[in-house]
């Protein structure tokens, strides 16, 4: 999904968009007939909610253009650090290892809780990027596993997790499914893409899970 090209309208509220506060990249599809705006996809840090950001725009939309806009066509995703991430205990990353054997390939990675204990997780597979990407996920996953409460029986798997472009911006996205006796839900966390993709998605993973984990097992 792309941007409709040849609407200069669209290009300049696009750069209207970009000003806003928190906000990264912008990417706006129209519709098959170039005239109107169907959806509005921004990439935005994690320093204001989401609902904040998406009035912003509906402001701006307003103010300088003289027209609504449904906020039902407005995506926002969000990366990094929650706000007042400082008062809150949570997982944190602190190491990745990758071991390459011929066409094996195998992945650990450990995790830091609140209260410094170091705990880790590995996978392992066949060497290919998208397997790779999918085993750094799982063995982050495994190593969040440690600290559920065993009575509850609750697994985590990874659904899906894959890095995508947004406004010349790279972000890992991924899905997690949470499955026991009293759970069965799926969590979405995301990061943005720096320096490794790999710990973009160890991030991302984090991004998932960290706040069921502060809720029930992080005091």
């Amino acid at each position: 999904m792309g941007k409709t090209p040849n609407n200069p309208f669209f290009d300049q509220f696009e750069k209207s968009i970009k000003k806003i506060k928190d906000i990264k990249a912008v990417n706006i599809v129209g519709s098959e007939d170039n005239d109107s705006i169907e959806e509005i996809h921004v990439l935005a840090e994690k320093k204001r909610t989401a609902k904040q950001i998406v009035r912003d725009i509906e402001t701006l939309f307003k103010v300088k253009f003289g027209r609504d806009i449904d906020h039902k066509k407005v995506s926002v995703l969000q990366f990094g650090e929650d706000l007042k991430i400082n008062n809150i205990p949570r997982l944190k990353f602190n190491s990745l290892a990758l071991y390459r054997s011929s066409n094996r390939l195998e992945i650990k990675v450990e995790l830091i809780t609140p209260s410094g204990q170091c705990i880790a997780g590995e996978a392992v597979g066949l060497n290919s990027r998208t397997n790779r990407l999918r085993m750094v996920a799982e063995a982050t996953v495994r190593a969040v596993e440690k600290v559920f409460d065993e009575s509850l029986r609750l697994t985590a798997s990874v659904e899906n997790v894959n890095l995508f472009s947004l406004g010349g911006s790279r972000v890992a996205i991924a899905i997690i499914a949470l499955i026991g006796e009293k759970e069965n839900q799926q969590l979405v966390g995301s990061a943005l893409v720096q320096d490794d993709e790999n710990e973009s998605v160890i991030r991302a993973v984090l991004d998932a899970l960290n706040r069921y984990v502060e809720k029930n097992f992080i005091t």
